[in-house]
């Protein structure tokens, strides 16, 4: 499914046993083997969102790094292939969109990256993905997103969960050496550039994306940091992002013209629809993680392309409660309520209203929600009967 220029291909089954050496201080030197039926193992009980063991995870990303670092920082993808947006940990939504999308290796998977951060259940998500990754590494492509960074996760949950899980930072320290390894981006066919967040103005054409050295922390700036953070947005040219973190840019930035393509898919920004296109229809947001932080209330979508690149969206919900094995009214980590910074001397209600409003600010909700209050406020001046799914919508978000 996926090649790399100047590298050579993978298989799709790894055969009985694959040995790998770490020179990572964090992995160590030893020779580490890894079985196929060690990986089907492992994807079973990952399946369950159980844990595999410390050492298990050591070998599984010792041996993804092995089989990434083959792979360009613009992943060249044959069709058919199915894109999904941002997960953030919610494990059992990701086990819907399997249900939903196709089992591995069935189904050919590109994912644009933020598996982790905000979820009850990155651990799990993230390993599970990184297993389907090494034993189908033709089948599962993953690219990096912005929260696939030591500095974002230590702030919104990853960091965290995996200290509570296995008592100590070590497997965070793996993760996120492979993430260091992960691709930038992808092109499907040729013809549809895949990207996490958006465009730079320092990058006019792809092989300037494979120039950059990608095994390294997310930078603050730079094209690297740019391809993770920025935002399509109805204007021209380029505009200073809110995020302070990338940029802004409009249609007329002529990338699409330059290299060719014809669509820009990207994740990185919540859709209560679950894809939204932009511009016309050359670039495009899918989301896969339905009812954000398990309260905004979204649908998700993945996008199928056929072998003529004809587009099918699928469209779901998030897991049924009884599907989670976790109670509905599970208290939520403190990372869900975090910004930049612990907030000293507050109120936990003012933790929580002030930390939603930013998260809802990041992904452009607000935005949404102050068009819906304004469409209210006009229909109300007229005594036009509101409707119910714009005053669900609005009561589910700020409530």
């Amino acid at each position: 499914m996926a090649s790399d220029n100047g590298s050579e291909g993978t298989s799709n089954d790894m055969g009985t046993a694959a040995t790998v050496r770490s020179d990572s201080p964090t992995l160590g030197a030893s020779v580490v083997n890894i079985t196929t039926e060690d990986l089907d193992r492992q994807i079973e009980t990952l399946r369950k969102c159980e844990l595999i063991t410390e050492q298990e995870v050591k070998s599984l990303c010792a041996k993804a790094r092995e089989i990434l670092v083959q792979e360009g920082n613009v992943q060249v993808i044959d069709s058919p292939v199915t894109i999904c947006g941002d997960i953030h940990g919610q494990f059992y939504d990701l086990m819907e969109l399997f249900r939903v999308g196709g089992p591995v290796p069935d189904t050919n998977y590109l994912f644009l990256g933020d598996f982790v951060d905000r979820g009850f259940y990155s651990v799990e998500t993230f390993l599970l993905l990184l297993a389907l990754k090494v034993r189908y590494p033709d089948r599962m492509m993953l690219i990096r997103g912005n929260h696939e960074s030591r500095q974002i996760t230590q702030v919104y949950g990853f960091y965290d969960e995996c200290q509570r899980k296995y008592g100590s930072a070590a497997v965070w320290r793996c993760c996120t050496e492979v993430f260091d390894f992960l691709s930038l981006s992808a092109v499907i066919c040729g013809k549809v550039f895949c990207v996490h967040g958006g465009l730079s103005p320092s990058i006019q054409t792809l092989d300037q994306i494979r120039t950059i050295d990608r095994k390294q922390e997310v930078p603050h700036d730079g094209p690297m940091c740019d391809l993770l953070w920025s935002d399509p947005e109805d204007s021209v040219g380029w505009g200073m992002s809110p995020r302070g973190a990338g940029y802004l840019f409009g249609q007329d930035v002529g990338f699409c013209e330059t290299n060719g393509v014809e669509m820009i898919t990207r994740a990185h920004q919540l859709v209560m629809e679950g894809y939204k296109y932009h511009f016309g229809e050359t670039v495009l947001t899918v989301w896969s993680a339905p009812n954000y932080c398990y309260r905004c209330g979204n649908v998700a979508a993945i996008l199928e392309l056929d072998e003529q690149l004809n587009k099918e969206f699928t469209i779901f919900e998030a897991a049924p409660q009884e599907n989670r094995g976790a109670p509905a009214k599970k208290p939520q980590p403190d990372y869900f309520f975090m910004a930049s910074g612990p907030f000293i001397n507050r109120s936990h209600a003012e933790k929580k209203t002030e930390t939603f409003r930013m998260i809802l600010e990041e992904h452009h909700v607000m935005e949404a929600v102050t068009k819906a209050l304004s469409k209210m406020y006009s229909m109300h001046e007229k005594n036009e009967k509101l409707p119910d799914d714009l005053i669900k919508f609005v009561a589910k978000v700020l409530q």
